[in-house]
């Protein structure tokens, strides 16, 4: 019997080889079919299958082949004067089938005609919207019914939304110009048509009257739960792939299967979750923020059951997206963060204990988020304290997962301790979780990250500080070392290398160490240029800083031409974080171009020089009109920088002009009186000059004296002034 039984299998085997053997596909060639006609057949193509051979297109545009498998894929599609319709043709994979596979070309003049006019259809459309709104928001500004502030925030959004425009026409324009009409149902080919056309409103009405979405969804999800199974499947099978390649740190492909798993289901949203949070770990964010967009819609949707695992999805959505736009500078993290936290609560009260631990993860989020943002301090110690009780509640002895989650927290504190200036506390918060992941690196050696945190956090703080000076280059060469041999495997990694550096290289420069300094952070700035570039948002910031400060060292150790490349590129990286970031940077632009007039002062680029001047001021006329508590005084500053720069000119009347208006702006600035007093006195006014030096002798009399010494160095002191100047100085050194 056992032998009939094998025998039979080996019999069924062979059958199955000799069909699949016998596999005929069928093709067919067509143009693409547009609103205005049909596609037809197109003979003479010359078809290649991928490891097959070819074959040609008849009269009729049919063509077959023998598959060299189950799944097929075509090398190449030619025919002279045409070209494939869909650009990611040859890319695709397919099954055999008995359909007949479609294949459509057409001629690159007619889709490049095709593609002008659809463009220039959106684009007049989009303009005469934009027009429409640029009316509405002059109506306002006449009638006085939005303030300067708001109309200037409608305008910069209606500005905002025009370049946007442009994109959107052409990824418009693209998408549309690729379809073939022939492929389409009446009702989508209708729509397509009414958009193609600017005609916004009967699209949405015609695909509206189709039924809601929600309906539609159901009746697909019915159709699914047949193939539910075979789905589980390959859905492990992909997921097992993706884990392969990420323990072996090949991102490429890890990313394909995680994102053909999430593919096979996208209303599974474990599956959605779980390739969001691997895009946003490895920094593709706008990849990341596709997926939590949708997540969150389809999250909503499944929550309005209140059952506890979709409230729970929705929450931990939440959580991430809230993550997520923190780092891209988003408007409504802290709301997300609330939401997903009350939710918890409420799973916590009506679902038991089980949820405490997501509360602990979203109190520490929430943290994170306060520490961040100007006079959020308290409330970030606040939540960070209640997410560290819930987790040492819950820490066992063996428990190594959650111990990390303690030491981090205790990172977390440390850092926040150190900005608020409570240097015990936050001695203690990094030592402790110095000493955890010292533990946990023992047995586990997973936490070198985390360990290098330590060490930098408290090497920070004996700095920033000023004490244990011996103990900072020890603990900042540890982190540096222990991130090195990370740095190999894990791309992410960078950041942590260069903030390191960056800390480094300012303990060098207290220490007089300049070449060190200089290396550390030529290193930082190596790293960081490539990688700012790819994600601004993420690395821009901490770029700008590394730029200035090396900037800095440079223009005191008077290398010149060096500092004024860095200051040229901190000011292009401001001006780039502003686009993204909503102008949040003018305060940094404004910094930046203060050095860089300095610089060109001393260079004696007057024009150059006057032009930083003059940006600076209206950067900071701008910033202080929107918050005059904190900007006022930079712009009298900015008429001080302004004062000095015409001095050095030997323009003494428009010294004295931007002197006087800064100090009516400001009389607080008293540096501006030695530029006043010097302007009136290089001026010919005597009398007035030598009361603002005896008024102000008491405070400034070094700064008197040095800014004398100087413009007598630089040639700048008249010679008919130069009896008036001596006569100065005896009086200040009386």
């Amino acid at each position: 019997m056992v032998m009939r039984i094998k025998r039979y299998l080996s019999v069924l085997f062979v059958l199955v080889s000799l069909v699949a053997a016998g596999q005929v596909q069928k093709g067919y060639v067509k143009t693409k079919g547009t609103s205005e006609k049909p596609g037809s057949g197109l003979s003479g193509v010359t078809v290649t299958v991928s490891g097959g051979n070819s074959v040609v297109s008849g009269n009729d545009g049919v063509f077959s082949f023998t598959p060299p498998g189950k799944t097929f894929s075509f090398s190449n599609v030619t025919k002279k004067g045409y070209i494939l319709t869909d650009k990611d043709f040859l890319r695709q994979k397919f099954s055999f089938s008995s359909d007949r596979k479609v294949i459509v070309m057409e001629k690159p003049e007619q889709r490049a005609q095709q593609k002008k006019t659809t463009e220039d259809k959106l684009r007049k459309k989009l303009e005469a919207d934009i027009e429409k709104k640029e009316a509405e928001i002059a109506k306002l500004e006449k009638e006085g019914k939005k303030s300067a502030s708001e109309i200037r925030k409608l305008k910069h959004q209606l500005y905002k939304a025009a370049e946007d425009n442009e994109k959107l026409i052409a990824e418009m324009a693209e998408h549309y110009v690729s379809i073939d009409y022939d492929q389409m149902d009446e009702v989508n080919r209708q729509a397509t048509e009414l958009i193609v056309n600017g005609e916004f409103d009967k699209a949405k009405a015609l695909l509206d009257s189709q039924g809601s979405l929600e309906d539609r969804i159901n009746d697909v999800n019915k159709q699914k739960e047949s193939i539910e199974k075979s789905q589980s499947s390959l859905s492990e099978w992909c997921y097992n792939k993706y884990g392969i390649f990420c323990a072996e740190h090949q991102v490429d492909s890890a990313a394909i299967y995680i994102e053909k798993r999430a593919e096979l289901d996208p209303m599974n949203l474990s599956w959605q979750l779980d390739a969001a949070a691997f895009f946003h770990q490895q920094g593709f964010e706008a990849k990341a923020n596709e997926y939590f967009d949708k997540i969150l819609y389809f999250a909503r949707w499944q929550a309005r059951d209140n059952s506890p695992e979709h409230l729970t999805q929705l929450a931990i959505t939440l959580n991430n997206l809230a993550l997520l736009n923190q780092n891209r500078g988003k408007n409504n993290v802290e709301s997300m963060h609330k939401e997903a936290i009350t939710i918890f609560k409420q799973l916590l009260d009506s679902n038991g204990p089980a949820y405490e631990l997501y509360l602990a993860s979203a109190y520490n989020n929430l943290g994170i988020y306060y520490s961040n943002l100007e006079g959020g301090q308290q409330q970030s110690e606040e939540y960070y304290l209640q997410s560290l009780d819930i987790y040492k509640k819950w820490c066992q002895e063996d428990d190594v997962i959650l111990k990390a989650k303690v030491g981090n927290i205790l990172n977390n504190l440390g850092d926040l301790y150190n900005d608020m200036g409570r240097v015990e506390e936050s001695e203690n918060m990094y030592k402790d979780a110095l000493s955890m992941f010292r533990h946990l690196n023992e047995s586990q050696d997973y936490y070198k990250r985390e360990l290098a945190t330590s060490l930098n956090g408290l090497a920070s703080l004996y700095q920033r500080n000023n004490i244990k000076d011996s103990e900072v280059e020890s603990l900042t060469n540890e982190a540096l070392g222990v991130l090195r041999d990370l740095v190999k495997d894990h791309k992410t990694l960078s950041r942590n290398i260069i903030s390191v550096l960056d800390n480094k290289a300012n303990y060098y420069v207290e220490k007089g160490q300049n070449e060190a300094a200089d290396s550390c952070f030529e290193e930082a700035i190596r790293l960081c240029r490539p990688l700012q570039k790819n994600n601004a948002m993420f690395y821009g910031s901490l770029f700008l800083k590394i730029l200035t400060e090396k900037a800095m060292l440079d223009y005191k150790k008077m290398r010149y031409d060096k500092s004024e490349a860095l200051f040229k590129e901190a000011l292009w990286v401001c001006k780039k974080l502003d686009e993204i970031d909503g102008e949040k940077y003018k305060t940094n632009q404004a910094m930046v171009l203060r050095h860089l007039g300095v610089l060109l002062d001393k260079r004696a680029q007057w024009k150059e020089s006057e032009e930083m001047y003059n940006e600076e001021l209206a950067i900071n006329k701008q910033l202080a009109e929107n918050d005059p508590a904190h900007y006022t005084s930079d712009v009298a500053r900015s008429y001080g920088n302004m004062s000095s720069h015409f001095l050095l000119m030997g323009d003494f009347t428009k010294a004295e002009y931007c002197a006087l208006a800064g100090l009516e702006i400001d009389p607080n600035k008293l540096f501006i009186y030695s530029n006043l007093a010097v302007a009136k006195l290089l001026n010919g006014n005597y009398n007035e000059a030598k009361e603002i030096f005896e008024y102000y002798k008491t405070e400034l009399k070094s700064t008197f004296l040095d800014d004398l010494d100087m413009y007598s160095s630089l040639g700048i002191i008249p010679q008919e002034r130069e009896k008036d100047v001596e006569k100065i100085r005896i009086l200040l050194n009386k």
